[in-house]
């Protein structure tokens, strides 16, 4: 292989039902790698999943030479930082796609603790909903339909049970994030006066970073699903500039949570089964929340995906306004790369 000796291992995984992402049936996933010892280097590694197909990583255009001293030195202009923490690299913008007054986008936060450690990831976003408080868990789950009819369920993200968020009559939104297992919880505040803070309960930092307002009406949250966002253009058809055609109507009205919410279907189709997907969609429209969506989609290798985001627990009340204040005793770190947050061993 690549002229070289390889040697091969194969190695098949049977998950029985109920033990991988949901399973109602057995799976079998299998592993194959091709290795040479004389170079301790994997040329090949093929992985064969149901939910995911077929998968290979190989290693092309091997050649077993010295290569160029001059691609492991340090070019001369190149000054040395020492770094002992999580570091930022800022790629300077180019004029023709924005500049210093492009709009903040994700911000990244990498969590630190005595035997775990993680890292995710921030809208950097707010979209900006007055008059309209409520508090809620939003719980994300996946299921997944295989080619030979086996059903996967499982909770997406961090935490099984949700995550919880608030948001006042000001706009402002209070979202707590959770580590897997509920190794820790960080409050994130969003405020329409254009910043988000990230409260660091360990060390008593609030850090502050520059959001994205984005202004809407109770109609916004349909233009994320491929629907329209006036009443008056349903039902209706559109196909766009890739050939795709989508097809937007209304499908009823129901109560949830004890409020009444208005359902919409956008069916999409292109060329093959990969293109086609699903958006259903259940809005409370006086708030602008989607509190039931569901987006379906079939990928090439036959497998049907659908992600449900429900707003469990949902409840119209104005909540604490103490939820929206920095703690006392904190103080205001601005921020402008990648936040780092310690947790130290004593709250272990």
């Amino acid at each position: 292989m690549a002229g070289i000796k390889a040697t091969g291992l194969r190695s098949t995984t049977i998950c029985p039902p109920d033990t991988y992402q949901g399973n109602d049936r057995q799976l079998t996933i299998t592993d194959e790698t091709w290795k040479s010892a004389d170079y301790n280097l994997t040329l090949v590694r093929k992985r064969t999943n149901p939910t995911s197909g077929e998968v290979t990583t190989s290693i092309e255009d091997f050649k077993a030479s010295e290569p160029d001293p001059g691609l492991f030195r340090i070019p001369a202009e190149y000054r040395v930082v020492d770094e002992t923490a999580p570091f930022t690299i800022a790629v300077p913008q180019d004029p023709g796609r924005g500049g210093a007054g492009s709009p903040p986008g994700l911000v990244s936060v990498r969590v630190q603790g005595p035997g775990f450690g993680g890292t995710f990831s921030l809208n950097g976003s707010l979209l900006v909903v007055k008059e309209a408080p409520y508090s809620g868990r939003e719980v994300i789950t996946q299921d997944q339909t295989l080619p030979d009819g086996t059903q996967l369920h499982q909770a997406s993200g961090q935490n099984p049970d949700g995550t919880k968020m608030w948001r006042d009559s000001a706009g402002k939104v209070r979202t707590e994030h959770t580590g897997r297992g509920g190794s820790w919880t960080l409050v994130e505040i969003a405020d329409p006066a254009g910043y988000g803070y990230l409260l660091d309960p360990w060390n008593r930092i609030a850090h502050r970073y520059l959001l994205r307002e984005i202004e809407t009406n109770d109609r916004a949250v349909r233009g994320r699903y491929d629907l329209p966002v006036n009443d008056g253009a349903f039902p209706s058809t559109s196909t766009n500039p890739r050939g795709l055609t989508t097809v937007a109507e209304k499908i009823g009205t129901q109560t949830m949570s004890g409020v009444s919410v208005t359902g919409y279907r956008a069916t999409t189709t292109g060329a093959g089964p990969a293109q086609n997907r699903t958006s259903e969609v259940w809005e409370y429209a006086p708030y602008g929340l989607a509190l039931l969506a569901k987006q379906t989609q079939a990928v090439p290798n036959g497998v049907v995906r659908t992600q449900t985001t429900a707003i469990e627990d949902f409840s119209p009340k104005e909540p604490d306004p103490a939820l929206f204040r920095i703690p006392e005793g904190y103080r205001i770190v601005e921020e402008t790369g990648v936040i780092a947050i310690q947790i130290p061993e004593a709250a272990k």
